[in-house]
């Protein structure tokens, strides 16, 4: 299947308007901060918008996560995309939990009928503790 990748992205959230069709991504992130490592991301959104010809029938989509060590994994399982008459497939893919065994650069992997697609990299960095006396009351959460 010939597909084009329009978007491939890592945010907060994805929210489709039911009236307008207009799609809204917030907080579009390539990098995490954690005191230490193993760390867990709560919470995240995979965005997918693909460009297919519907005669060909439904993109099957999944993902690969590359770890900086070269381990990988599938933390989402395949998804069948259904291709719009406009020609345009969308997937939204929350990920609870996301884990980061280390730091480094992570590379998500979009897969499509079996072939590479697109790729992107995360940066998990390591943040050095703030100097809680350093701040003032009103910014600690």
């Amino acid at each position: 299947m010939s597909v084009t990748v329009q978007s491939f992205l890592l945010c907060d959230s994805v929210v489709i308007d039911a009236h307008s069709g207009k799609t809204t991504i917030q907080g579009v992130f390539d990098r995490l901060f954690a005191l230490q490592y193993p760390a867990t991301h709560p919470s995240c959104t995979l965005y997918v918008r693909l460009a297919a010809d519907r005669k060909e029938g439904a993109p099957a989509v999944s993902m690969v996560v590359q770890r900086p060590s070269g381990a990988q994994e599938q933390p989402v399982p395949t998804q069948t995309l259904v291709v719009g008459e406009d020609g345009i497939a969308q997937a939204i893919i929350n990920v609870q939990g996301l884990p980061l065994p280390e730091a480094g650069i992570y590379t998500f992997v979009l897969v499509v009928d079996g072939s590479m697609v697109a790729e992107f990299k995360l940066a998990a960095m390591t943040m050095s503790a703030p100097n809680v006396s350093s701040v003032p009351e009103s910014r600690l959460h």
